[in-house]
C-alpha cells in the first residue's frame, strides 16, 4: 500500500499476485481447451483453490468460505463482467464504463453501463497483463462460436 506526501493512502493502485494470476491463466486455458464453466469451477472447488470471495463468507453456506461458481467465470457478457470478460487481464483498463444512481425509495445504489459514446475510453496498463493476447483472442473466438444466434433465440418456444 502506497501513501502520498500527506500520509494518505493512494487509491486505485493495483498489483499482480502471482498465485492468483496463475489461476486466471489456468481458467483461460481450460476454457479454450473446451471445458465448460461448470467443469472448471468443479475442478477449482475440488482442489480447494480460493475463489475471489474466499476471504468473505456466504450467508447461504453457514460461514463456509465462498466457492467458485460458473457465473464467477462468465459473468454478464453485455456488461463485460466475469473473469473471461475482464479486459484488465490483457492490459486494457476500462475507465468510466459505469454510472451509478441511487433509488430514492430504497436508498440503494444501482450500476448502469454508460453508452459507448459517453465513455472516456480505455487506459492501457501493460504492467497488469496476465493473459497473452493470443489466449485472449482464443477465448473470444470460443465465445463467438458458442453464442446463440438471434435466429436461434427467436425460434425458442415461449413458455405458456
Amino acid at each position: 500500500m502506497k501513501h502520498d506526501g500527506n500520509g494518505k493512502r493512494v487509491r486505485g493502485l493495483q498489483q499482480i499476485l502471482p498465485v492468483e494470476a496463475a489461476v486466471v491463466v489456468r481458467i483461460f486455458e481450460d476454457y479454450t481447451a473446451g471445458l465448460s464453466p461448470i467443469a472448471i469451477t468443479r475442478q477449482l472447488n475440488a482442489e480447494s483453490v480460493p475463489s475471489p470471495r474466499s476471504g468473505k463468507t456466504s450467508g447461504k453456506m453457514l460461514g463456509k468460505p465462498a466457492a467458485w461458481t460458473p457465473n464467477t467465470l462468465t459473468g454478464n457478457a453485455a456488461r463485460g463482467t466475469g473473469i473471461v470478460y475482464n479486459s484488465l487481464y490483457v492490459d486494457r483498463r476500462p475507465y468510466g464504463k459505469q454510472m451509478y444512481r441511487k433509488n430514492p425509495d430504497t436508498v440503494k445504489r444501482h450500476a448502469f453501463n454508460k453508452p459507448e459514446e459517453k465513455r472516456p475510453g480505455v487506459v492501457e496498463a501493460p504492467e497488469l497483463r496476465i493473459v497473452s493476447v493470443d489466449l485472449w483472442e482464443r477465448v473470444r473466438a470460443r465465445q463467438a462460436s458458442s453464442a446463440r444466434s438471434p435466429k436461434f433465440q427467436a425460434a425458442a418456444p415461449t413458455p405458456p
